[in-house]
């Protein structure tokens, strides 16, 4: 008895454990869906099909088993590629993303520390566009400014609890800078924002 895929591939049952496939359904999807890591796994295993099923003298001799599954591990080949391109492009995006992102960051706090290092006023230093572009930066810019509080210190306490509406400051430790830096520092630490 054979049991027939739509895709053409015939796979005896007695050589089922020795072929594994995708689902029938999952298959049309994984060209579009193959970015996915839970699918490039599935390729990686389907890529190890048994040499019992595959092998150069069956497939010259004409073994249909063979000769399909050497036009699957072509096309999987083929997919693979397109995988690992758009993994690339994928990986030079966030690359760039990132730089942007830093030098950003940098070009906005430099401006906000000129423009406020004078100023006694938390209101007036916290109300700067520089300031709200920097918590207009959401999540994305948490790493960079808690670096940024570590390295260099500055008043990021009110755009760390707007960005994460969290505040691991207790009442008691406000106004202590050392204290509340340090509290802000270990946060950072504990949620994987710093190292």
């Amino acid at each position: 008895m054979v049991a027939q895929s739509q895709y053409k591939l015939n796979i005896p049952l007695g050589q089922r454990g020795v072929v594994e496939i995708l689902d029938r359904e999952e298959m049309p999807n994984l060209a579009h869906e193959a970015f996915r890591e839970d699918r490039v796994h599935r390729l990686i295993r389907i890529l190890r099909i048994s040499n019992e099923a595959y092998h150069p003298t069956r497939v010259a001799s004409g073994d249909e088993l063979a000769i399909e599954v050497l036009g699957l591990r072509v096309r999987l080949d083929e997919m693979s590629r397109t995988i690992q391109a758009i993994q690339s492009r994928q990986d030079l995006i966030d690359a760039q993303h990132a730089r942007m992102l830093k030098t950003t960051f940098r070009i906005l706090a430099d401006e906000w520390y000129t423009a406020t290092g004078m100023l006694s006023s938390i209101s007036q230093k916290v109300t700067h566009p520089a300031y709200l572009r920097i918590i207009g930066m959401g999540h994305a810019v948490l790493p960079l400014l808690l670096e940024e509080l570590r390295n260099r210190g500055g008043d990021w306490y009110d755009a760390l609890d707007a960005i994460t509406r969290e505040d691991p400051v207790p009442p008691d430790a406000y106004g202590d800078i050392s204290r509340m830096k340090a509290l802000w520092i270990d946060w950072g630490l504990r949620h994987g924002h710093l190292s």
